[in-house]
């Protein structure tokens, strides 16, 4: 093990501090429509961008933009990496590119045999299809968002002037440590650049080929994490059709360990056209019909836990029983309250008639509490644990609950769910750690979409680093007022959902890939955490487990100095300022723990 360290350790002693963030503009080539006329010769261009990046599809790269020749990716093993390339199409008639992963032979295989191929089953191309939405202020605005494997064809469309994005997804699972190698060849379908019927060689768009090098550290990085995930999934109608098992697979697939009963909008709850009018001297449990929530559950079952989510508010406003949120302070009055509690009871009885048990059952009153709300939610809740003492409560936190409401809430929650903003109140944080039980974070935002991919979601599981949370999560994997392909079905600009149905798959976006990268990091520095406290015993790799405990404990949470504001890292804007310091981080963090894995590996004792 110390010939290991020692030859890492010269290297790395050696090497200057995590570099300042490139520039926006390094980072960031600009796209500007204005940028079409001086692209007009070269026909079309092949580049490479930030994948995280929001960019303007009708947009061009500037005139000096050198086509891509070459692609680079270093993993672990058990890693998934992606690379982009952009497609900018300079000619006046809109083109297909027939984008290809493979070495072709028709093309020329270039002579490496030192290197081996990437598995077919490892790289997949992905097209970005640009969705038009109403979000943030109502305005239309186009986002490259939906990420839906490429067509049979491996055809991307491109409009007349027009910039469409390619990602190449690659995956090293089942992989050996060791240099791999692809060629992505783009081909356009309509060659002829001038148009007519006489063809001169010259006017023939030419077919470009960019090679990619895949390097495989010899470190796997974990399959599972100890982070648990709670997406705030809402049980749309989507659910309870033929794509209802893809969805759950592509929630666990995804770290999901908490399920969300929840959304007044579908069939989660039985509602009161089915269980009658509760204020009624006649109304009775036997009235309810589980039907669609028994989909649900059975969809779950054995998966992960079950929270049972605002169940207070759904009983007031969706079921229509209380005028309005000014009154909703009269649920804990009667008749409300004794007609709350059977209602719930029904819906707890048979969930675990259903086979849940009380471990796995958890029930959310109300969502971010405050104020008058908070006495209403305990004295709910105070209901519910006198007739199932083995109840558990899941309880969220808004920007507007304050440290007294958490006082009062305390007895009754068993998950602390804090909101990402409130998160920074060492105070709070302190008290919610104080209490003993599991504290978790999450994001919400009715602009989620126009926000930064990386910014927003990717640095969610980073903040339960920094902070040393048990969970975290956001809302919503796949909230839509109407359909998920149209934000302008609906007056209410909150499509949220992270993921579009397809015909018979979940097809993801930006951002719940973003999320997933995201995972992938946090499960680096879980790895990185391991490794390091296995060979803190070798004095002689003291000083690598010194720089790796740096990274985990300082440079994982200065990438949000100097300032940890909604805007500085969620927004595109603010994010272009830190552009470049997440990747910085994990690169130093993967080598970290590959120079480790090899050191414990040459241990006597051998690691695995």
């Amino acid at each position: 093990m110390a010939n290991a360290c020692l030859g890492l350790l010269l290297t790395l002693m050696s090497a200057a501090p995590l570099p300042a963030a490139p520039s926006a503009v390094a980072q960031r080539p600009g796209l500007s429509p204005e940028n079409w006329p001086k692209l007009a010769e070269r026909g079309y261009v092949v580049w490479q961008y930030d994948p995280w990046a929001i960019f303007d599809p009708l947009g061009a790269p500037a005139e000096d933009q050198a086509d891509a020749r070459s692609i680079t990716i270093d993993a672990l093993m058990g890693e998934t990496k992606v690379a982009v390339l952009m497609i900018s199409n300079a000619t006046s008639q809109a083109r297909g590119f027939r984008v290809t992963s493979r070495l072709d032979p028709d093309m020329g295989r270039p002579p490496s045999p030192r290197l081996s191929d990437i598995p077919r089953e490892n790289i997949s191309l992905r097209e970005v299809v640009v969705i038009e939405s109403q979000i943030p202020d109502r305005q239309a605005h186009l986002f490259a968002d939906a990420l839906p494997l490429l067509n049979q064809a491996s055809v991307v469309h491109v409009g007349a002037r027009e910039t469409r994005q390619v990602w190449c997804e690659v995956s090293t699972t089942d992989l050996e440590p060791g240099e791999y190698r692809d060629v992505l060849t783009i081909m356009p379908v309509t060659r002829n650049y001038r148009g007519g019927s006489s063809i001169d060689p010259e006017d023939l768009l030419p077919v470009k080929q960019v090679s990619v090098s895949l390097n495989v550290a010899a470190a796997q990085l974990p399959e599972a994490t100890a982070l648990h995930v709670a997406l705030f999934s809402s049980d749309v109608l989507w659910m309870l059709g033929p794509l209802g098992p893809a969805i759950v697979d592509d929630l666990i697939d995804n770290g999901e360990a908490t399920f969300f009963c929840m959304s007044g909008g579908s069939q989660a709850y039985p509602f009161r056209e089915k269980i009658g009018d509760p204020t009624q001297p006649n109304w009775g449990r036997g009235a309810i019909d589980f039907e669609d929530m028994d989909r649900h559950l059975d969809l779950r079952k054995g998966r992960g836990r079950l929270v049972l989510h605002s169940t207070a508010a759904y009983f007031a406003t969706s079921l229509g029983y209380v005028g309005g949120p000014g009154d909703a302070k009269d649920l804990g009055k009667e008749p409300y309250l004794t007609r709350y509690l059977d209602w719930m009871g029904a819906i707890i009885d048979h969930t675990v008639e259903r086979g849940w048990t009380f471990d796995e059952l958890y029930v959310m009153v109300a969502d971010e509490v405050a104020g008058e709300t908070v006495d209403v939610s305990v004295t709910l809740a105070e209901g519910l644990r006198e007739r199932y003492p083995k109840l558990k409560f899941f309880q969220t936190l808004g920007a507007e609950t304050t440290l007294e409401d958490c006082k009062k809430l305390e007895p009754y929650v068993d998950i602390w769910c804090e909101n990402h903003i409130s998160l920074w109140d060492a105070e709070r944080r302190a008290y919610l750690r104080g209490t003993g039980k599991p504290l978790y974070m999450y994001r919400s935002s009715d602009r989620a979409k126009s926000l930064s991919p990386e910014g927003y979601f990717r640095t969610a599981p980073w903040l339960a680093w920094v902070h040393r949370l048990d969970g975290s999560g956001f809302w919503s994997y796949d909230f839509a007022a109407g359909s998920q392909w149209d934000d302008f079905d609906s007056t209410w600009a909150t499509d949220a959902a992270v993921v579009y149905p397809g015909v018979d798959s979940v097809i993801p976006s930006k951002r719940w890939k973003a999320w997933h990268r995201g995972m992938q990091d946090y499960r680096i520095f879980e790895l990185l955490d391991e490794l390091t406290r296995r060979a803190a015993g070798d004095s002689e790799c003291q000083k690598l487990c010194e720089q790796a405990r740096h990274i985990l404990d300082h440079d994982v949470a200065d990438v949000f100095s100097p300032s940890a504001s909604f805007f500085d890292f969620c927004t595109e804007e603010g994010k272009v300022a830190v552009t470049g310091q997440f990747e910085q981080v994990v690169s130093k963090a993967r080598e970290m723990a590959a120079a480790l894995w090899q050191a414990l590996e040459e241990d006597d004792e051998g690691f695995g």
